[in-house]
């Protein structure tokens, strides 16, 4: 007879208790299918890690073009005296490539890079653009990396002085 107030639950109890014996343990076939399932995610984070670096190390490397870009802009204007002069034009190009190559050993250089700006006389702007190789984008195609390229347009007037 059943327990009052449990509705039978008590006289199926030997039946469930043996069907929790038999089921007490994982099989390794379930061991291994976890394994795999979590390996693949493991291997899919470390994916997206590498790809993070390496977007992180190329917008680096963008940030350090768009400041030596900015840099001969300022001295640029800084010597708006003399910019009617190739020559002083010239020595200006010369010391800011000098300051920012990478034997100058500082922060803002980046290694194979090459800095250089073209000027209309008629308009006074000056197109600077800063080409370099980012060797952690593409690794696989040419040992030298990917040539990316930046350029900034500044627009200088012309002034005489005395």
């Amino acid at each position: 007879m059943a327990a009052p107030g449990f509705g039978g639950a008590l006289q199926g109890a030997p039946v469930l208790t043996s069907r929790l014996r038999r089921q007490a343990g994982l099989s390794l076939v379930e061991v291994l299918v976890t394994m795999v399932i979590v390996s693949v995610g493991l291997l899919g984070v470390a994916g997206l890690q590498l790809k993070a670096l390496k977007n992180t190390y190329a917008s680096f490397q963008r940030a350090l073009a768009t400041l030596q870009a900015q840099d001969l802009a300022d001295r640029l204007w800084a010597s708006t005296c003399v910019l009617s002069n190739a020559t002083q034009r010239d020595n200006i190009k010369s010391e800011w490539q000098a300051v920012h190559s990478a034997s100058a050993a500082t922060k803002l250089s980046m290694p194979s890079w090459s800095g250089d700006f073209n000027y209309t006389a008629a308009t006074g702007l000056f197109a600077i653009t800063i080409s370099w190789n980012d060797v952690m984008v593409n690794q696989s195609q040419t040992a030298g990396g990917d040539s990316q390229s930046l350029t900034q347009y500044v627009r200088i007037p012309t002034v005489t002085c005395n």
